[in-house]
């Protein structure tokens, strides 16, 4: 079959690879559509993590239809549509009997080498959901960047009236605004310079939209919020210069998350004694745990269709970064059949 590899830093070509064999708990799935992440450009530009070797699969916003199950999946049938949770966890070890299944201790081990800008993906019956009757396949490649946006919305514990910023209008920015809404919020920011994504969010129901290279985001900030700051800020951009204006522009008892994948090198200077006198909370967001069969639930019911900006065939799918590089793309979709 042919996939999308990584052999390097901003290296990628099209491989000819053979397709997983089906084990007794496996699930093969024809990949209809995959979305690029902003975790696929970091590993495209070297600046996380990678837990593999090159070459390397990329692609994880994963549809498809299944076309071979295992002799112990009964719950499964050939021709259904479905999405996967890249991340498998074992179920027995200390975090997941705690609930954490996001910090399984043998995530590295259970990582299997599948990726969406395939023609084909094998994953265990665990990471596969089955999509309810209506959606498409485009809704479907959207269940786990809805599932980690809902595991963040969880944390952050939005009540009605709150007040929310939310730096970034990417794909993920514009899920947690939608998601925000519908958890109460009552006042939305979302700062963002490309106009296209801004436009997006005013549709999706911004209350107000920021160009941070043309006002002042912490100067507007306090003057939309009489001085207080937000409740509660994501920080989704994953701009460096944005990661000390999402601090500033916290509120007092507020909740700050950062959401982006920063480089692996990169430190922020933290000033103790405003984290003090605010009492803020800071969070990070690690993949999605418990949160597939909510965010199956939510598709029918999020505007994500609207956010494909590109659509490339798996043939192009090389051009991919170089169009995410250009800062106006939202979400770029792969149709790997």
């Amino acid at each position: 079959m042919k996939a999308l590899m990584l052999n390097g830093v901003r290296d990628v070509s099209l491989h000819e690879v053979t397709v997983a064999s089906v084990g007794p708990r496996s699930v093969k799935i024809r990949v209809k559509r995959c979305g690029l992440c902003g975790t696929d450009h970091s590993k495209y530009v070297g600046s996380v993590f990678l837990p593999g070797e090159f070459p390397f699969f990329l692609g994880h916003e994963i549809s498809g239809i299944v076309v071979e199950v295992g002799q112990e999946v009964s719950d499964i049938s050939l021709g259904q549509l479905v999405a996967t949770n890249p991340v498998r966890s074992c179920g027995d070890c200390y975090r997941c009997r705690r609930g954490q299944e996001n910090y399984c201790e043998r995530l590295i081990e259970l990582w299997k080498t599948n990726g969406g800008f395939s023609e084909y993906v094998v994953f265990d019956r665990q990471q596969v959901f089955v999509m309810p009757e209506g959606i498409t396949p485009d809704q479907a490649a959207f269940t786990e960047p809805v599932a980690v946006c809902i595991h963040c919305i969880d944390m952050a514990e939005i009540k009605p009236g709150m007040s929310i910023a939310i730096i970034g209008g990417g794909p993920i920015g514009l899920i947690l605004l939608q998601l925000a809404i519908r958890a109460g919020a009552a006042f939305t920011l979302v700062s963002e310079p490309s106009p296209v994504k801004r436009e997006l969010a005013k549709k999706l129901g911004a209350d107000i939209v920021i160009d941070p290279t043309a006002e002042d985001l912490v100067a507007r900030a306090f003057e939309l919020t009489n001085n207080r700051g937000f409740d509660v800020v994501f920080e989704a951009s994953g701009n460096t210069k944005a990661a000390s204006h999402a601090f500033i522009i916290s509120g007092s008892k507020s909740t700050l998350f950062y959401f982006a994948v920063f480089p692996i090198d990169f430190n922020m200077p933290l000033n103790l004694y405003s984290l003090y006198a605010k009492e803020l909370t800071i969070k990070g967001v690690f993949l999605a745990p418990y949160s597939f069969p909510r965010a199956v639930n939510m598709l029918p019911k999020l505007e994500l269709e609207p956010l494909i900006s590109h659509r490339f065939p798996l043939g192009e799918a090389e051009r991919i970064f170089t169009v995410q590089e250009t800062g106006d793309a939202v979400k770029i979709m792969v149709e790997c059949e």
